[in-house]
């Protein structure tokens, strides 16, 4: 049918391709049998060939899973106002590998701190934030083998990559 209209088959499926989210997902692997025990029969897409390390019966056993750190954060967010109706300031705007925010309200205090790159970052707080830095208690850590001070942030630290921390302090005022 294509090649009646004298359209390229090769051209037409590179141009579904490029519009396709197919090529970025996989069934969702929950155990590590056939199909990942997605399905019994053939799926669309095929199953991820890591999914019997990856799957979601493992991820939900091990403590440091990537499932159980957002479990982490979500619950965290459930139990703290302040990251949800908090005021918001942004940190370090122009720095070019972190994203950095502060949430206040009353005399609760948080700061995160993101690492979007692939290499390890620096940061410096400026003279505002050093107060409110020396009162901080670490709160959670995207790497588990990292050792993270649990009190005090350092005014000139660093991430390493795709690093996200997350410290609060209480009796603090922006």
């Amino acid at each position: 049918m294509v090649e009646e209209r004298g359209e390229d088959k090769e051209k037409i499926m590179q141009r579904i391709r490029r519009q396709s989210r197919d090529h970025a997902r996989t069934p969702m692997p929950w155990n590590e049998s056939d199909q990942g025990g997605f399905t019994t029969g053939q799926p669309w897409l095929p199953v991820h060939p890591k999914h019997q390390e990856l799957h979601t019966e493992l991820q939900t056993q091990d403590p440091h899973s990537v499932l159980n750190y957002y479990k982490s954060i979500i619950r965290l967010r459930k139990e703290h106002e302040t990251l949800v109706y908090g005021d918001f300031k942004w940190v370090m705007e122009d720095h070019r590998q972190i994203l950095a925010y502060m949430r206040w309200m009353e005399d609760e205090a948080w700061l995160v701190l993101l690492n979007f790159t692939g290499e390890e970052a620096g940061y410096e707080l400026s003279c505002a934030e050093v107060a409110w830095a020396e009162q901080a208690v670490f709160v959670i850590g995207s790497y588990r083998d990292h050792s993270y001070r649990t009190t005090g942030l350092e005014r000139n630290g660093r991430l390493l990559p795709y690093e996200a921390v997350v410290y609060r302090a209480s009796g603090m005022r922006e």
